[in-house]
């Protein structure tokens, strides 16, 4: 009789085992975890500006959407036209994780001359294993700052457009480019649009000297008679 009493009690253990056990992995299975599902509609876009100053840097935004749960993907990318990713390189890789948010950012930088920077369709993403996406080819124009007062705007305090992505200030020319003004006539010194007396007689003394032409001095004349 005792030997059928311990059978049943180790019956009994072994059953209270089983249970607990089923237990503990219903309730800490994997399967209460968020998993990486891929349901084809994810996606990663580019976002950077169409225009950068020549030898500027280019803020490049890598952004994952469409997505669910815990993920991962890889970034292959390409630039040409002079663009270089960190380092000096016209390639790039990078990890994107779920864990550090949907977005990423790399500072490419602009050539020292005008260019049109491509980041081709040659660039790819991949989230996990499912099938590698080409990006859509965009282009970064590389400007060359011209900065271009007319004679009614060039004083000492105007501040100008250069035709990128700045500014011009003052009598010199503070972006990268060239500085072209537009006078009343080249006797115009300030190029306040006014030839004064002083600026007359200061190019009176250049045709003496032998500077200025006589032709010059005459139209310098009219124009400060015009002005006067």
């Amino acid at each position: 009789m005792s030997k059928d009493k311990n059978t049943w009690i180790l019956i009994l253990v072994i059953v209270g085992v089983i249970v607990v056990f089923g237990m503990f992995y219903q309730n800490y299975s994997p399967t209460t975890y968020p998993k990486f599902v891929i349901s084809g509609n994810e996606v990663i876009s580019r976002t950077l500006p169409t225009m950068v100053n020549q030898g500027g840097s280019i803020s490049l935004i890598y952004t994952a959407s469409n997505t669910a749960g815990t993920w991962g993907a890889t970034i292959m990318d390409v630039v040409s036209g002079g663009c270089t990713f960190p380092g000096g390189g016209t390639t790039y890789q990078a990890l994107m994780l779920s864990t550090s948010g949907n977005t990423k950012t790399v500072t490419l930088t602009a050539p020292s001359s005008k260019a049109n920077c491509i980041l081709s369709t040659s660039g790819n993403y991949q989230f996990g294993e499912a099938t590698i996406k080409n990006f859509v080819s965009q282009t970064v124009q590389v400007c060359t700052p011209i900065c271009t007062r007319p004679a009614n705007q060039c004083t000492e305090s105007s501040t100008v457009n250069n035709g990128c992505t700045g500014y011009c200030t003052g009598s010199s020319c503070l972006c990268t480019g060239s500085w072209t003004v537009t006078k009343n006539t080249p006797a115009d010194i300030d190029c306040s649009n006014v030839v004064t007396d002083t600026e007359l007689v200061a190019y009176g003394n250049s045709w003496i000297s032998g500077s200025v032409t006589r032709a010059q001095l005459a139209t310098a004349i009219v124009a400060w008679i015009g002005t006067g």
